[in-house]
């Protein structure tokens, strides 16, 4: 009896061993033991997953359109809980746009002996400021492991960058009731156009109330701005814009002010009939208005050749205000070449009673089928009290002739441009 009690217990104790040494071949098979490692060698750690992208594969919005779409965030991968686990985080990217953001995937080392863990990298969006924020590592828990901090890259302005901001903008007000600007060309090869703004407000934002477009779509580097009354000031400034709509910051203000409303009567010589224009007078002359030659409209002042002894001098009567700047300017044609002095305005004042010129063109003598311009800028003295436009012409033959046209006296308001 006590000999097979003895039996029963060592059938039961061979039993047991076979199914200690079973389970440690299993283990054997599943975690690929190495006898020189012993019992703390483990698996490696596993892959992180693919970061998220952003819209339209990994582009949030199309390139330089500005879409904001964030990327998608790195996946999380823990290396193995034993020797030697390694563990990768997943790669973000931010979408193409403006300030898609990505986020760099998180790699955490296995938890036994030199587990390394590294981040991957995040890339920003690339548009306008896109971020991209660094994906985070963390060492294994044990002895030695490793973390390693992924890279964060922000994103690029690429073809979105705005354009420059315009130079050289000026402004012209010789033409009455008009502003002429001008500037230079930008040098991007993308402007789709220019917008121009007016106010009367000096240093004024282009989006505040008051503010005028002048010109909405300008595709060259000049614009007139007419029909602007007389002696206002304006200022203006213009911004630059590219194809994909990215304005340039505004130039600074340029000023401008239109010339003073027309002193001269009648000098474009339109009123009047066979005889001398209406407001100018000169008896002594032969000629008068005439509507077969004409710079603009419809008639001129034609003016014949006598003896220089007879010379005489059309004029208008224009009284001016004294310290004030005024600009006389018209328009000259002699048909040929002619002795005498030629074709010559003026504005005239009495001194002593003696006429005393203030602003006078050169003489035209030299023929041509084209009108001649002449301007010219003074001021009033302080003594002034009247005065008058004077067309003086020296035709010393019968046959020599001439023409006088859009005779124009106005007042530099403001400075003019600038």
């Amino acid at each position: 009896m006590d000999r097979f009690r003895w039996s029963i217990a060592a059938l039961a104790l061979i039993g047991l061993s076979s199914s200690i040494l079973g389970c440690g071949r299993v283990g054997y098979e599943l975690v690929d033991w190495d006898p020189d490692a012993g019992l703390s060698g483990g698996s490696s750690g596993t892959a992180g997953a693919q970061g998220g992208a952003g819209f339209d594969a990994a582009a949030g919005g199309m390139p330089g359109t500005g879409g904001v779409v964030d990327g998608g965030a790195g996946g999380t991968a823990t290396g193995g809980a034993l020797d030697g686990g390694t563990a990768t985080g997943g790669i973000a990217t931010g979408g193409m746009g403006t300030g898609g953001a990505g986020t760099g995937g998180t790699g955490t080392g296995g938890a036994g002996t030199g587990g390394a863990g590294t981040g991957r990298a995040g890339t920003g969006g690339v548009g306008t400021g896109g971020a991209g924020t660094g994906g985070a590592g963390t060492g294994g828990v044990g002895t030695g492991g490793a973390g390693t901090g992924g890279v964060g890259t922000g994103g690029t302005g690429g073809g979105d960058a705005a354009p420059a901001r315009p130079t050289g903008l000026a402004a012209n007000t010789d033409v009455p009731g008009t502003v002429e600007l001008r500037w230079n060309a930008n040098s991007e090869s993308d402007i789709s156009h220019y917008i121009l703004y007016r106010s009367t407000m000096s240093g004024f934002l282009i989006n505040q109330g008051g503010v005028v477009i002048v010109g909405a779509n300008i595709q060259t580097t000049m614009f007139v701005d007419g029909n602007r009354p007389a002696c206002t000031t304006y200022y203006y400034r213009l911004v630059a814009v590219d194809r994909a709509g990215n304005p340039s910051t505004p130039t600074a203000t340029v000023k401008a002010t239109t010339l003073g409303a027309e002193l001269v009567v009648n000098g474009s010589f339109e009123q009047g009939g066979s005889g001398w224009p209406t407001g100018w007078v000169d008896p002594m002359t032969p000629g008068g208005r005439t509507t077969t030659v004409a710079f603009a409209g419809n008639a001129s002042l034609h003016v014949k050749g006598i003896a220089f002894a007879g010379t005489t001098r059309p004029s208008a009567e224009v009284t001016l205000v004294p310290q004030r700047r005024y600009r006389l300017s018209g328009r000259a044609r002699v048909p040929a070449d002619v002795e005498g002095f030629g074709l010559q305005g003026g504005y005239y004042h009495m001194v002593n009673n003696f006429p005393v010129a203030l602003a006078f063109s050169s003489f035209l003598r030299t023929g041509s089928r084209d009108w001649s311009a002449f301007s010219q800028d003074f001021t009033v003295p302080t003594g002034y009290m009247s005065g008058f436009v004077q067309l003086y012409f020296g035709l010393v033959k019968s046959d020599e002739e001439g023409f006088f046209d859009a005779i124009s006296l106005r007042e530099i308001c403001g400075g003019g441009a600038g």
